[in-house]
């Protein structure tokens, strides 16, 4: 047989091969994709459950930050209020520096007669102790893996909240 010949088979033959390897390649992956059984999960838990679990994972991070701080202006404090009004208990979590510059407006107030101050106009007036109790807890954060798990936990708890909300 003349070598042109065998030149021309010897690319059919590769050719079909290719073919043949790539139709059955198809033919595997369509298969395959006509037996894959597609399973959706949901959850059926309620709001209340991922509060829970948003209070938890708070509770866990203050109690973390808190024993890993040691300038104590900065450790978080919490307590339950009935809000004027209100017959609810709400939970306020702030940290010291605020509450002590709370409990300083709020003396000045009773002493003048002045309206009580709100937490907004105490918040504002704390601007610099702010940043920098934000940068404390950011190297905190960044220093002890406990405290990031905690902070991730956190995060992860208020985000699930926030999906079962928007639902």
């Amino acid at each position: 047989m003349p070598s042109s010949f065998r030149k021309t088979m010897l690319k059919v033959s590769i050719a079909s091969l290719f073919f043949l390897a790539s139709a059955t390649t198809q033919a595997i992956q369509d298969s395959s994709s006509e037996n894959i059984e597609v399973i959706e999960v949901s959850s059926n838990k309620s709001v209340g459950f991922y509060r829970s679990q948003l209070k938890k994972a708070e509770e866990g991070f203050y109690d973390e930050f808190n024993k890993l701080t040691v300038d104590p202006k900065f450790k978080i404090q919490c307590k339950k209020e009935k809000p004027t009004g209100s017959s609810i208990t709400v939970k306020y979590c702030h940290p010291q520096y605020v509450l002590t510059e709370l409990a300083e407006q709020t003396q000045l107030a009773l002493q003048t007669g002045l309206s009580r101050p709100r937490m907004e106009d105490v918040m504002s007036s704390l601007k610099a102790e702010q940043k920098e109790a934000n940068d404390h807890m950011l190297k905190l954060i960044n220093e002890h893996p406990s405290l990031y798990q905690r902070f991730m936990n956190l995060r992860v708890s208020k985000q699930n909240l926030e999906k079962k909300l928007n639902k």
